[in-house]
């Protein structure tokens, strides 16, 4: 069975996820979903155990308990559907993040096409501690700042 476990610290590990589940029984896998540009935990994970009674005693028994400062949501997994906009997912289950990626390009190219039309580039802060300055290449998702004091 397939086991969803949600609001998990960014702290925890597959191999923490793994020995949290295995006093209920043999664990097939453990992942940690991280996002595929930065590595960072996106706060969930999925734990594969071949026993359906095991796995339902270790939703039973985790579900709404901590694991380092978070508490936990456990619950079985459900399968996945096709992405929103009906296109259908694809084989490597990341079609609805592919989605996400397109339209916050789409909303930056935008933001940019306005900052462009008002002449702007430079934000600075409230306080005038610091002047943030970009330089955006749309056709690369990793983006420079320079961050400068401000005199």
């Amino acid at each position: 069975m397939n086991i969803y476990v949600g609001n998990l610290s960014y702290e925890v590990t597959d191999e923490d996820l793994r020995l949290a589940f295995e006093s209920f029984g043999p664990v097939e896998s453990a992942t940690i979903i991280k996002d595929r540009y930065n590595g960072q935990s996106k706060g969930f994970g999925f734990v594969e155990m071949s026993s359906k009674a095991e796995a339902q005693s270790a939703i039973d028994g985790l579900n709404n308990t901590d694991l380092k400062g978070r508490t936990l949501n456990v619950n079985e997994a459900r399968p996945r559907t096709e992405s929103r906009r009906g296109r259908g997912g694809r084989d490597d289950g990341m079609a609805e993040e592919d989605e996400m990626m397109a339209e916050e390009d789409e909303m930056m190219a935008e933001e940019d096409e306005m900052m462009a039309e008002e002449g702007e580039g430079v934000a600075e802060e409230d306080e005038g501690v610091a002047v943030v300055s970009s330089h955006r290449d749309t056709t690369d998702r990793i983006q420079s700042y320079n961050i400068s004091p401000n005199k």
